[in-house]
């Protein structure tokens, strides 16, 4: 199930005794336990009918000895197990794993037994017997509407607003959506912040001010740091590679996310001439629409022949990268002059 379904299982008070929450957002997961726990423990009597164990070497014998704990005053009890080693590519005792599996194949009705993990391992047993006795929570990065939803939230909370092209550029810019976007909902939520703290009394967010406080991801800082070099505004390009480099960025990272840039427009540029749409290059290449727009807006100013050039001349200094002593950022300025 998804984040909503476990919602709507909650809200309609429909809680099983197993859980296992997972998946790349874990600030997700967090707040999905959460809650898990609000619905079960009352708080006069989480001392008794709360406890939660994130020490590796816990043992099967300790998790089942508090599975099997009575609640106190209350119908249920939750038992909370962070990033158990059983469930992650290696690590834990199998011995244990048994033990575990046996009491979850006949565990106790007032327990709620949660595991979060960060990573699993599908393949291993406890894994599988969790599917099997229990409820499997992803919790994968959002789509787009639930994405605004989650932003508008905690903007409304704030007791602001923001406007619908102050939101449009917030998530762009951000990159969250990109297909092979780092960026988590952890993230997000810290630029949210900045973006609040911003306007001040202001009750209403404006796209300005997000161009303002926005600090831009690394896809969109070559974006437009390429946009800036193909205008011939080498000035402002410099000063994003500048930015990128005070930020702790490696060159090698920089030049591979440059290189990426390139095989984006030649994609878009390619397929837009061979007479697809926009959605269609979207599909074709996992992109999203807007980052379709963008590439081939921003590819009219280099045509096939400069991106030939400008993708052999990255492979140069990639080279030199790896190969030579010379100052990284020195060699990515001189890339920078080739691409005017």
């Amino acid at each position: 199930m998804n984040y909503k379904e476990l919602l709507k299982d909650i809200k309609d008070n429909n809680i099983g005794e197993l859980y296992l929450v997972y998946g790349e957002e874990y600030l997700l997961s967090s707040m999905m336990v959460k809650n898990l726990k609000k619905a079960l423990v009352d708080e006069s009597f989480e001392q008794f009918n709360y406890h939660k164990i994130d020490d590796k070497n816990t043992t099967a014998d300790d998790i089942i000895s508090q599975c099997e704990t009575m609640p106190f005053m209350s119908e249920k009890r939750m038992v909370l197990i962070v990033d158990y080693p059983l469930l992650a590519n290696t690590g834990g005792n199998e011995k244990d794993g048994d033990k575990l599996i046996e009491y979850l194949n006949s565990p106790n009705k007032s327990t709620c037994l949660v595991f979060i993990s960060k990573t699993i391992d599908k393949k291993r047993r406890l894994y599988k017997n969790i599917a099997k006795n229990g409820s499997l929570v992803e919790c994968a990065k959002l789509e787009r509407k639930d994405l605004e939803r989650w932003i508008t939230k905690r903007i409304r909370i704030s007791g602001k607003t923001i406007d619908k092209k102050a939101m449009d550029l917030f998530i762009e810019g951000m990159d969250y959506l990109g297909k092979d976007s780092k960026m988590t909902l952890g993230d997000i939520e810290n630029e949210t912040e900045k973006l609040i703290s911003l306007g001040g009394n202001d009750r209403i967010i404006t796209q300005e001010e997000v161009e303002k406080i926005m600090v831009k991801s690394m896809e969109s800082n070559i974006f437009k740091m390429l946009d800036h070099i193909g205008t011939g505004n080498l000035k402002d390009g410099l000063e994003i590679l500048d930015y990128l480099f005070d930020s702790g960025e490696p060159a090698i990272k920089i030049l591979s996310m440059i290189v990426r840039q390139f095989r984006i427009m030649y994609q878009c540029k390619i397929l837009k001439m061979k007479g697809y749409s926009t959605e269609n290059i979207a599909s074709l290449t996992g992109l999203r629409t807007f980052m379709v727009n963008n590439a081939l807006r921003q590819s009219r100013r280099f045509d096939f022949d400069k991106l030939k050039k400008a993708y052999n001349r990255c492979a140069r200094i990639d080279i030199l990268l790896k190969s030579s002593r010379a100052d990284p950022k020195v060699l990515l300025e001189l890339l920078l002059y080739d691409f005017r």
